[in-house]
């Protein structure tokens, strides 16, 4: 095999490892025992030649020249002979970096799987809907008092002026949020405020202000302007999160599929 091209290939997007890694594999010579004498001439076939131009025209998005492909093919020669003759060395067997990376390309070859449709995209998100679950969010109007001797007689006058129907505006104490807060999921309001405000802001019926809610800062008045629930997003807004989803899948059943075929070669059961 060989190793410097095979690696560029592994690192090159999936789409294009699936679709020329196969052509490669299938120009190349089958691989010599580990014999120098019947190792014989290093051949680079037609069919090498194709598969290495098809492998450089998508990686270069043109023709690559003549220079180009002359170093491609000399490139792998030389990387045949070293590979012969780390086999004839017996450097796959002994040697534990080498074994280890023969194994993780293996298995890269066994995981190999082409792109997914947009069906099997949208089908994917249909089995994992609660994975891509958006948290639901809020929007709150919100009149502060800072903690002091009078806070818990404050906000009960300031909630009954609020409930009766007064403005936010200039009441209460200034407070970093301020007196509009969007747009929050409750994670984000915990870490605001407290749990236990998070919480009341998604169960207060809108519009209704809250009674005082207590937080190390002083005492809090909210009321809930907007709530969404959570859902799962649409497709178009998470197509990548569900196409590492999708690959993941598929390369762990191609790899047990792989595996399987090794194995029964191994036992004489035929591929």
């Amino acid at each position: 095999m060989a190793w410097r091209w095979l690696q560029a290939l592994l690192a090159e997007p999936l789409v294009h490892f699936a679709a020329l890694g196969a052509l490669l594999f299938a120009a190349l010579p089958a691989d010599p025992p580990p014999s120098r004498e019947l190792d014989g001439p290093v051949v680079v076939s037609d069919a090498l030649v194709s598969a290495f131009k098809a492998e450089r025209r998508a990686a270069l998005r043109r023709e690559p020249t003549d220079r180009e492909m002359a170093e491609v093919l000399d490139g792998y020669v030389t990387d045949e002979l070293l590979v012969r003759e780390a086999r004839a060395l017996g450097l796959d067997r002994t040697d534990p970096v080498v074994r280890r990376r023969l194994i993780e390309l293996t298995r890269s070859i066994g995981q190999a799987v082409a792109e997914p449709t947009g069906q099997d995209l949208q089908a994917t998100l249909d089995q994992h809907r609660a994975r891509f679950r958006r948290p639901g969010r809020v929007t709150l109007d919100h009149v502060f008092i800072a903690t002091s001797e009078t806070a818990a007689e404050r906000a009960q006058q300031l909630l009954a002026a609020l409930r009766a129907g007064a403005s936010t505006a200039g009441q209460g104490d200034p407070h970093g949020l301020g007196r509009s807060i969007a747009g929050r999921t409750q994670d984000t309001l915990s870490r605001s405020f407290t749990h236990e405000i998070a919480t009341a802001a998604f169960e207060l019926p809108l519009g209704v202000w809250s009674a005082p809610l207590a937080a190390a800062d002083g005492l809090h008045l909210v009321r809930v302007k907007e709530r969404s629930d959570g859902a799962a997003p649409p497709l178009a807004l998470v197509r990548d999160e569900v196409r590492e989803v999708w690959l993941q899948g598929r390369r762990r059943v191609a790899l047990e599929d792989y595996l399987a075929g090794l194995r029964r070669r191994d036992a004489g059961e035929g591929p």
